[in-house]
């Protein structure tokens, strides 16, 4: 939840795609990761 556009570009990850997963964790929907987007935050 408090990781910046900074961040996310660096592993990987787009600033949409960032905005639209903080967006389903404040609203606690679930989250489907693929396998791809999953390997990038298992990085951190």
């Amino acid at each position: 939840m408090n990781m910046t556009t900074k961040d996310a570009r660096h592993i990987g990850l787009s600033k949409r795609h960032l905005f639209r997963l903080k967006k389903k964790i404040k609203e606690e929907r679930n989250i489907l990761l693929k396998k791809r987007t999953f390997a990038k935050l298992i990085k951190l």
